[in-house]
């Protein structure tokens, strides 16, 4: 059940501290051997960790990224499906001595899991939130002039190396997005399959449907045995 994997990410979940600290090594350490343009040092830095987030090949660092990111996009959808479908209808229909079937309010319930995902979510918010606003703010006030614009597209296009680079970065976010999409939909056939009192007719549409739409966008792969 969906409770296994909720145990496994409890300990052991993201750090944003301990990322942000990561990325920041990894950044200077890069810098430092690239070349002694601190600047471009610093790009090189970054384009390597973006590298290694968007691989389509794939990394330990992308799994971990894939994984928390699921686990998010788990909690924030049912809590808002909650808000809308449970906690909403369940404030109107009160006076009347009515409320929401159980087995929806079970399976949209928040777990330890779930608040810990929005912590994080918040918490990383908050570490990387004020340095994405102070770039913002050094772009906005020195905008790029439209000739340094039209010479850095001129040098993309005619650079074979940057090109494959922006490829691989489309292909690596393409892939990072079904990973994580199919990952969402995964956790909902957990669910579906650990929800007591849920109708056998809606426990066998959510985890059809989820199924089938999670294998078509990344389809699963052998056993970890090896199958037979």
């Amino acid at each position: 059940g969906n409770g296994g994997g909720g145990g496994d990410g409890g300990g052991g979940g993201l750090s944003p501290s301990k990322l942000v600290e990561m990325s920041e090594q990894f950044r200077e350490a890069t810098a430092a051997t690239a070349t002694v343009d601190r600047g471009a040092g610093q790009a090189e830095a970054t384009r390597e960790l973006a590298g290694l987030l968007i691989d389509p090949e794939g990394s330990t660092l992308q799994d971990i990224l894939v994984e928390e990111s699921a686990r998010l996009g788990d909690a924030a959808v049912r809590q808002a499906l909650r808000t809308a479908l449970v906690d909403t209808p369940a404030s109107l229909v009160a006076p009347l001595g009515l409320k929401p079937p159980p087995a929806l309010e079970a399976l949209l319930a928040a777990t330890d899991e779930d608040e810990r995902a929005l912590a994080t979510a918040s918490e990383i918010a908050e570490l990387i939130g004020p340095r994405v606003r102070q770039e913002l703010g050094a772009a906005a006030s020195e905008p790029p002039q439209p000739t340094a614009v039209a010479e850095a597209v001129g040098s993309l296009l005619a650079d074979g190396g940057a090109r494959g680079d922006v490829w691989r970065g489309v292909q690596g976010v393409t892939t990072l997005s079904r990973r994580v999409g199919a990952l969402m939909l995964r956790r909902g056939v957990q669910r579906a399959e650990g929800t007591p009192g849920l109708p056998a007719a809606a426990r066998e549409a959510i985890i059809n449907g989820n199924k089938a739409v999670a294998d078509a966008i990344e389809p699963a792969g052998p056993p970890a045995d090896g199958g037979v």
